[in-house]
């Protein structure tokens, strides 16, 4: 018997349709959930090992295939059904289950996908994979605190799995804890330190916190490293240009600002954060020119109108005065 089923305690037999959980997830948690754990050996269900690939069924196993050809295609719907075959022909075929649950939270069926899962994690109770993947099933349908009481279970499995960490961090984020999602975090950076979107929340949360001078350490850091997705560097410049505007550090922050905002989805107030900070670097045109842009996503943009109208005398007037506290009336936060 695993070291995790033995701390579990029964209600009922599984033929009975109870299954056993974990301590810490409350009565009434399990339908919320639709998790469920039987207690079993790890030999009685299916493990991740070379042997169990080998001995999966091959009608199983060309289903799964397909489906991955299917996903690769965009046939999203089509490779839900080839999966659905998968695990109907070989129900132990966990890999072709949880490829079956990413589909289904990806074309929306959340309690499907939470079904699902909790077949992996019947089969496989000391994987934390399903674990993580039922966390995130839950947190997309909005139970964070069932998702919170998951991960930890996950993390009793593997302290330092980085999915789990990365969600519980998030859950931090979103209960308005800053200082505990840092901790994670940086969890995450003492087993991967160069985990680069790890790196870019650390980064968010500090220039949320006004701790701008580490903030731009750390994104200076990441623009350091040679890989990286294009999206990432693309976020890290935005988010140095922020920074360095914080910092009013004016022309630097303006080039790295007004070439992020070509490769980005941009709104009204980050074309106005664009133009604001050109106006400050005295680049009057690209200024205007952004400026421009942030009243065709928002005619009625009063700072925008404010500024154009600055622009549009020979000589620009000089920058709004900075009120009593200290930040300027028009910069944008």
């Amino acid at each position: 018997m695993s070291h995790i089923a033995s701390r579990r305690t029964p209600t009922r037999s599984v033929s009975e349709g109870q299954f056993t959980t974990h301590p810490r997830l409350r009565f009434g948690l399990v339908s919320s959930l639709l998790f469920a754990v039987s207690i079993c050996s790890i030999s009685s269900g299916c493990v991740w090992s070379s042997k169990r690939w080998l001995n999966r069924s091959g009608k199983s196993e060309e289903f799964a295939t397909a489906a991955r050809h299917a996903d690769d295609r965009g046939e999203s719907e089509r490779a839900e059904q080839l999966l659905r075959r998968a695990v109907q022909s070989d129900p132990q075929n966990c890999e072709a289950r949880r490829e079956l649950c990413e589909i289904l939270v990806r074309n929306g069926s959340l309690e499907a996908a939470g079904e699902q899962l909790r077949r992996v994690i019947e089969q496989n109770p000391d994987d934390p994979r399903g674990y993580v993947q039922l966390a995130q099933t839950l947190y997309q349908r909005g139970k964070v605190t069932d998702a919170d009481l998951v991960l930890d279970l996950a993390l009793d499995l593997d302290p330092n799995n980085t999915d789990s960490l990365w969600l519980k961090a998030r859950i931090e984020e979103f209960r308005n804890r800053p200082e505990q999602a840092l901790d994670l975090y940086h969890r995450i950076l003492q087993s991967s330190p160069d985990h680069v979107d790890t790196r870019l929340q650390i980064a968010a949360i500090q220039l949320q916190n006004g701790r701008t001078d580490q903030a731009a350490a750390m994104l200076r850091a990441v623009l350091d490293q040679q890989q990286m997705e294009s999206s990432q560097r693309i976020s890290a410049t935005w988010m140095l240009g922020c920074a360095y505007a914080r910092g009013e550090r004016w022309p630097e922050a303006a080039g790295l600002l007004t070439a992020a905002a070509q490769q980005r989805p941009m709104r009204s107030e980050d074309w106005y954060r664009v133009a604001y900070t050109c106006y400050r670097a005295g680049e009057f045109s690209q200024a205007r020119q952004a400026a421009e842009t942030a009243l065709q996503s928002q005619g009625d943009y009063a700072a925008a109108q404010n500024l154009l109208a600055q622009l549009s005398v020979s000589q620009p007037a000089q920058p709004p005065v900075q009120t009593a506290s200290g930040t300027e009336s028009d910069a944008p936060r």
